[in-house]
Protein backbone atom coordinates (compact mmCIF):
# COMPACT_ATOMS: atom_id res chain seq x y z
CA UNK A 1 0.00 0.00 0.00
CA UNK A 2 1.28 3.45 -0.93
CA UNK A 3 1.47 5.98 1.93
CA UNK A 4 -0.51 9.23 2.01
CA UNK A 5 2.74 11.19 1.59
CA UNK A 6 3.74 9.14 -1.46
CA UNK A 7 0.31 9.69 -3.02
CA UNK A 8 0.54 13.45 -2.40
CA UNK A 9 4.06 13.47 -3.87
CA UNK A 10 2.69 11.85 -7.04
CA UNK A 11 0.12 14.66 -7.26
CA UNK A 12 2.76 17.34 -6.61
CA UNK A 13 5.01 15.90 -9.34
CA UNK A 14 2.08 15.80 -11.79
CA UNK A 15 1.15 19.44 -11.00
CA UNK A 16 4.76 20.62 -11.54
CA UNK A 17 4.89 18.84 -14.90
CA UNK A 18 1.49 20.21 -15.91
CA UNK A 19 2.43 23.82 -15.09
CA UNK A 20 5.52 23.60 -17.33
CA UNK A 21 3.42 22.07 -20.11
CA UNK A 22 0.93 24.96 -19.95
CA UNK A 23 3.71 27.54 -20.36
CA UNK A 24 7.47 26.93 -20.40
CA UNK A 25 8.05 30.37 -18.84
CA UNK A 26 5.92 29.69 -15.77
CA UNK A 27 7.60 30.58 -12.48
CA UNK A 28 6.70 27.97 -9.87
CA UNK A 29 7.79 27.50 -6.28
CA UNK A 30 6.82 25.11 -3.55
CA UNK A 31 6.94 27.01 -0.26
CA UNK A 32 8.27 25.32 2.87
CA UNK A 33 5.63 23.44 4.79
CA UNK A 34 5.65 22.33 8.39
CA UNK A 35 8.37 23.69 10.61
CA UNK A 36 9.50 27.11 9.42
CA UNK A 37 6.72 27.48 6.85
CA UNK A 38 3.38 29.23 7.06
CA UNK A 39 0.55 26.79 7.64
CA UNK A 40 -2.17 26.67 4.99
CA UNK A 41 -0.19 28.06 2.04
CA UNK A 42 -0.91 26.05 -1.13
CA UNK A 43 1.77 23.54 -2.23
CA UNK A 44 2.40 25.26 -5.56
CA UNK A 45 2.63 29.00 -6.17
CA UNK A 46 3.18 30.12 -9.73
CA UNK A 47 3.19 33.16 -11.94
CA UNK A 48 2.42 32.67 -15.63
CA UNK A 49 2.84 35.25 -18.39
CA UNK A 50 -0.49 35.91 -20.09
CA UNK A 51 -1.49 38.56 -22.63
CA UNK A 52 -4.93 39.95 -21.76
CA UNK A 53 -7.69 42.25 -23.12
CA UNK A 54 -7.76 44.21 -26.35
CA UNK A 55 -6.43 47.46 -24.86
CA UNK A 56 -3.54 45.58 -23.28
CA UNK A 57 -2.47 43.75 -26.46
CA UNK A 58 1.26 43.40 -26.69
CA UNK A 59 1.83 43.62 -22.94
CA UNK A 60 2.37 40.56 -20.78
CA UNK A 61 1.08 40.31 -17.24
CA UNK A 62 1.86 37.71 -14.63
CA UNK A 63 -1.16 35.77 -13.44
CA UNK A 64 -0.97 34.30 -9.93
CA UNK A 65 -1.71 30.59 -9.64
CA UNK A 66 -1.94 28.50 -6.46
CA UNK A 67 -2.59 24.76 -6.37
CA UNK A 68 -2.94 22.57 -3.30
CA UNK A 69 -1.97 18.94 -3.98
CA UNK A 70 -3.83 16.19 -2.18
CA UNK A 71 -4.11 12.46 -2.53
CA UNK A 72 -7.27 11.24 -4.26
CA UNK A 73 -10.27 12.07 -2.05
CA UNK A 74 -8.05 14.31 0.12
CA UNK A 75 -9.67 17.36 1.66
CA UNK A 76 -8.58 20.90 2.45
CA UNK A 77 -8.21 21.86 6.09
CA UNK A 78 -9.50 25.23 7.33
CA UNK A 79 -6.41 27.37 6.72
CA UNK A 80 -5.88 25.86 3.27
CA UNK A 81 -9.45 26.71 2.28
CA UNK A 82 -9.10 30.20 3.78
CA UNK A 83 -5.94 30.89 1.75
CA UNK A 84 -7.48 29.56 -1.46
CA UNK A 85 -10.52 31.79 -0.89
CA UNK A 86 -8.26 34.83 -0.29
CA UNK A 87 -6.33 34.14 -3.52
CA UNK A 88 -9.57 33.84 -5.50
CA UNK A 89 -10.91 37.05 -3.90
CA UNK A 90 -7.69 38.82 -4.98
CA UNK A 91 -8.39 37.71 -8.60
CA UNK A 92 -5.82 34.92 -8.55
CA UNK A 93 -6.40 31.34 -9.64
CA UNK A 94 -6.51 28.75 -6.85
CA UNK A 95 -7.69 25.14 -6.82
CA UNK A 96 -7.04 21.79 -5.24
CA UNK A 97 -5.82 18.80 -7.25
CA UNK A 98 -7.22 15.63 -5.68
CA UNK A 99 -4.74 13.04 -6.84
CA UNK A 100 -2.62 12.88 -9.97
CA UNK A 101 -5.65 11.85 -12.04
CA UNK A 102 -7.32 15.18 -11.18
CA UNK A 103 -4.44 17.28 -12.56
CA UNK A 104 -5.86 17.35 -16.14
CA UNK A 105 -9.04 18.96 -14.76
CA UNK A 106 -6.95 21.66 -13.06
CA UNK A 107 -4.99 22.18 -16.29
CA UNK A 108 -8.24 22.59 -18.24
CA UNK A 109 -9.41 25.16 -15.67
CA UNK A 110 -6.14 27.11 -16.05
CA UNK A 111 -6.41 27.04 -19.84
CA UNK A 112 -10.03 28.19 -19.67
CA UNK A 113 -9.33 30.96 -17.14
CA UNK A 114 -6.38 32.37 -19.08
CA UNK A 115 -7.78 31.60 -22.56
CA UNK A 116 -4.79 29.45 -23.51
Amino acid sequence: MISKLALEKQTKDAVKKMLKSVDADVYEIMPASGYGGKIGIPDHLACMPVVITAEMVGHSYGMFIAIESKKAKGELHGLQQLNIDKIINASGFAQMAQGKDDVPRVEAAIRERFKL
